[in-house]
């Protein structure tokens, strides 16, 4: 993070731009400092050095009608979101693709009672990926691979409400998902042909068939393939309602929430990104 943030104020320092830092002290504090920055339709160039959850926190900050213009750092844990707008993993790289000045007009979800995302809610099993890679205290290939496949195992699908399309229907899921990027998890390729900016989500299902259906998902998931197996349903739509009759613990780009009802709403162009 500290060789990051040098790389960007050399770059910002080189090409004459005058800046702020701001370091966040903790959760939810980068949604403040976007408040503070961003309220009464100020415009405001902010460039955000961390990863999904950084980003996350930051679009929790903007209110409808803001004119904000967002450029990201990678350097976090996953980076999906700037995965999905091909941001350069160097500091510098991605600091002089700011300074050019393009953009999109990027789209974000509402949940009714809850935050807006950037990526993606989602219930089941990456639910319990995120708990498990919370919970390791050395984090090597080696022991991912192994919480991962514990937590695949010891996995209990979930019953879900699904409300879609003008259509309701009931499931037995592994993994249940609404997405507006099409990665998950570190670049899992789960929502093949999402955008950012086609003013649509896509309701991701993976149903449970069994054991042995489940490890064949895994190693789609890994080869990312997922979306050529027979239990896995991609739904293109502007909004949903998924009510989980078994679990409480959904993650919404990365940070687990206890909400057990999401009913999920576009927000076409919602944020400006730099790309």
């Amino acid at each position: 993070m500290a060789e990051a943030l040098a790389k960007v104020r050399a770059e910002l320092a080189a090409n004459g731009a005058d800046f702020v830092v701001h370091e966040t002290r903790g959760a939810g504090h980068a949604t403040e400092i976007a408040a503070a920055l961003c309220g009464a339709g100020q415009e405001a160039s902010l460039i955000v050095i961390g990863g999904d959850g950084t980003i996350f926190e930051v679009v929790n900050g903007l209110d409808l009608g803001n004119r904000a213009a967002i450029g990201i750092i990678p350097a976090g844990t996953g980076n999906d979101v700037a995965r999905m707008m091909n941001i350069p993993w160097d500091a510098a790289d991605a600091a002089r693709l700011i300074l050019r000045g393009r953009s999109i007009d990027a789209d974000a979800a509402q949940i009714a009672g809850g935050p807006r995302f950037v990526s993606f809610a989602s219930y089941g099993i990456a639910t319990e990926m995120v708990l498990g890679m919370m919970s390791m205290k050395k984090k090597t290939h080696l022991s991912y691979l192994q919480m991962m496949l514990k937590r695949v195992l010891s996995f209990q699908a979930k019953a879900v409400k699904l409300e879609v399309n003008g259509q309701e229907f009931s499931l037995l899921a592994d993994f249940l998902s609404m997405h507006n990027c099409v990665c998950a998890g570190g670049g899992m390729q789960i929502a093949p042909g999402a955008r950012l900016d086609d003013g649509r989500l896509d309701l991701v299902i993976v149903e449970y068939r069994g054991f042995w259906r489940r490890m064949a998902n895994l190693i789609a998931i890994v080869t990312k393939r997922i979306h050529g197996q027979p239990n896995y349903r991609r739904i293109p739509c502007e909004a949903a309602k998924i009510h989980s009759l078994h679990e409480n613990r959904c993650t919404i780009d990365g940070e687990i929430r206890l909400m057990n009802h999401l009913e999920i709403q576009i927000l076409p162009k919602f944020v400006k990104f730099y790309i």
